[in-house]
């Protein structure tokens, strides 16, 4: 039998800086926090070292950020077996980070740790000129803007000194995503590599054959289950100077004189979800039929209501071309007012624009007749009985992993996004996989689904990774209902996460 474990093929192999942040935020969200991270990552790299370095002459240079409470771990774990020096790149006094800060207090009570800064460069000279081997933990996916003088004047150093070269994670002034050199960079013998590669590094011929990945023991959980960092991974930065337009904007496509209320849920979702003061996405229009505007504008005065004949097809093509919006939601509360030939023709459109399409509710029904429309910009969100009026699949009785199975394949084949929505939400694009975990049954409320895909939409708006989005909300959708249960049991209502959405999402507010 199957284990979430044996779906640990569907994690990348590559990784970009942002994606590795990523799954170090959910790996603390699962009680896995850095200092632990720096632990393991330390005893694992001196485990490498020792095999085939023990007994020599070792320098290792240590940065006083992250990376650098690393080297220091490293350090500690290899002082019965190597002959052991260690730098650190700053004063006592200026070290910040509180991993590093407790790893230079642990190893500096047992042997001298030299301090170097800008005034006393010259001092690394004896120690580049008596070890044999130099560790460079100076600086690797925290690498931002241009090195400054001081450390491309270590890396000068360290690179004339005609020593052995050992970087860990990433040489320093290597680009960890691009894999370009910044000003200079450290010219390293071998690297090794922590968890997983870096795509700078793949894209760097001169070094990508002397790379040595470490197991540092984040689990595999941090990538499979949702958490918090994939929220940061797919919140794009808001700068303070634009407006609302460029805030992204989302076009939602629903309703029905019988479930006129779906598309306000959503679209008040959509509002939300990018807020950073309560203020809703930066643009959003809801688009209805004729016969339920005026239910609709007096519903919420705040939204931009404009209705169609859906029957006229080339005609509400046009219009709603004309329509300013980033990403496009379809389908909340929709009856029988599109037909599949509208929504074919509208897909092939967005996906012309390059938006995120959502398709929910009755609206995923019509695929059924042309699932050729999918693409992988569309974002699918069935619950299991949409999946099965679908696909005719019945997964009532499935259990967890055979129901991961046929959604990988069903979005593989499909070349799309799925979240098949249940207690234990599966979001996959066929290549990739995550698992949402709902702790209470709070989302089994009539409208829930719609809000859900508004929040979707709205990061789609800004944040062009179909697969992230849908992550990410979800993960958000999920969180906000378990803490809503706490205070209200089992008596939400849609409103209630629409309302809780500001204080969950500020927090994940970047702005620049």
């Amino acid at each position: 039998m199957k284990t979430l474990k044996d779906f640990s093929i569907y994690t990348k192999k590559v990784l970009s800086v942002n994606e590795y942040h990523s799954i170090i935020l959910n790996a603390n969200n699962l009680g896995f926090g850095n200092g632990l991270i720096v632990e393991n990552s330390g005893f694992a790299l001196s485990n490498t070292i020792k095999q085939k370095y023990k007994g020599k002459n070792i320098c290792f240079i240590c940065g006083k950020g992250f990376l650098g409470a690393v080297g220091l771990s490293t350090a500690r774990h290899l002082i019965n077996y190597v002959n052991l020096s260690v730098i650190i790149l700053s004063d006592y006094k200026e070290i910040r980070n509180k991993e590093t800060l407790f790893n230079y207090n642990i190893l500096n009570d047992l042997i001298e740790i030299k301090s170097i800064n800008e005034n006393n460069i010259s001092e690394l000279n004896p120690y580049l000129k008596n070890n044999e081997i130099i560790v460079d933990a100076i600086i690797s996916t925290g690498l931002k803007g241009r090195l400054s003088k001081f450390i491309l004047k270590i890396v000068n150093m360290i690179n004339n000194s005609n020593k052995k070269i050992i970087s860990i994670d990433v040489p320093t002034g290597i680009d960890p995503d691009t894999g370009t050199t910044n000003i200079d960079c450290i010219n390293a013998n071998s690297v090794l590599c922590l968890y997983k590669l870096k795509q700078g590094l793949v894209k760097t011929k001169a070094i990508k054959n002397f790379i040595t990945l470490i197991d540092n023991k984040i689990p595999i959980s941090a990538e499979l289950l949702t958490g918090n960092g994939d929220v940061v991974l797919a919140t794009e930065p808001r700068n303070i100077n634009i407006n609302k337009y460029l805030n992204g904007s989302v076009l939602i496509i629903g309703g029905s004189e019988k479930y006129h209320g779906a598309p306000v849920l959503a679209a008040s979702a959509a509002k939300n979800a990018f807020a950073t003061l309560r203020t809703g996405s930066g643009y959003v229009t809801v688009l209805v039929p004729k016969s339920i505007e005026n239910i609709i504008k007096a519903v919420s005065p705040d939204l931009i209501v404009n209705s169609l004949e859906f029957k006229k097809i080339d005609e509400s093509l046009k219009f709603i071309s004309d329509i300013r919006h980033t990403s496009l939601v379809i389908g909340p509360g929709i009856s029988n007012e599109i037909s599949a030939d509208f929504l074919s023709k509208l897909i092939e459109s967005e996906t012309k624009k390059e938006n995120i399409s959502i398709i929910d509710g009755s609206a995923i029904k019509l695929i059924k007749t042309n699932n050729k429309i999918l693409n992988q910009k569309i974002i699918l969100t069935p619950h299991e009985g949409e999946f099965f009026e679908l696909t005719g699949i019945n997964l009532n009785k499935a259990a967890l992993e055979k129901k991961i199975e046929i959604a990988i394949e069903f979005a593989k084949t499909h070349k799309c996004t799925l979240v098949l929505k249940g207690n234990k939400t599966i979001i996959t694009n066929g290549f990739q996989l995550k698992i949402n975990k709902a702790l209470t049954p709070t989302l089994a409320v009539m409208g829930s689904g719609d809000v859900l895909s508004g929040i979707i939409g709205s990061y789609s708006a800004l944040h062009k990774n179909a697969f992230e989005c849908a992550v990410a909300g979800v993960y958000i959708h999920s969180k906000i209902s378990d803490k809503l249960f706490l205070e209200k049991g089992l008596h939400i209502i849609p409103d209630d996460i629409i309302n809780a959405l500001p204080n969950e999402l500020k927090k994940y507010d970047i702005v620049n």
